[in-house]
């Protein structure tokens, strides 16, 4: 029953932070701009109004995917650095303070850490698929404001996993 117990705390640890940035973003793009979806083809001013200029999102998505492979790779490199260390501690021998809180500090910021790596990947996936999704379709309406709530909601999820699993070692650590 201790399992389940954690497992369900987990999920909701997980699902409620998703659930609200989701609502927030969805809520926040439809009072802004009611009954229209997202585009990823910038406005640019021009002489005699404004015009759409198509692939003119492609650097901000490079910057998007680049921050979210970083978040990757920083979580990635942690995690194998935390589970290093799990499997060397000494059976027999003397271990400072700071070792033993770190053991027991271990496991949930793994799972923090996987969270956030998680989050990162389903964020890439997801991006991608809609801005080739939307760049292949005629109408060009194929990325509704759910679909740009569900990919905010990702990225600042794994995001926020990441800093809250530092600052759990830490807090767990020095304190």
């Amino acid at each position: 029953m201790g399992y389940l117990c954690a497992l369900a705390v987990w999920a909701v640890f997980t699902l409620v932070p998703l659930g609200l940035l989701w609502l927030y973003f969805y809520r926040d793009f439809r009072a802004r701009f009611p009954g229209c979806n997202v585009s990823f083809d910038p406005v640019e001013a021009a002489p005699l109004g404004t015009r759409l200029v198509p692939g003119g999102f492609e650097p901000h998505l490079r910057r998007y995917q680049d921050l979210a492979k970083l978040l990757l790779t920083l979580g990635a490199a942690t995690i194998a650095f935390l589970v290093n260390f799990l499997t060397s501690i000494p059976v027999d021998g003397k271990r400072s303070i700071y070792s033993i809180r770190l053991e027991k500090a271990c496991p949930s910021s793994i799972a923090l850490l996987g969270l956030s790596a998680a989050c990162a990947i389903i964020f890439l996936l997801s991006e991608n698929y809609a801005y080739e999704t939307y760049c292949h379709d005629a109408q060009r309406d194929t990325y509704t404001p759910a679909w740009y709530a569900v990919n905010s909601a990702l990225g600042f999820s794994g995001f926020g996993f990441f800093l809250f699993a530092y600052a759990w070692l830490a807090f767990r650590i020095f304190w």
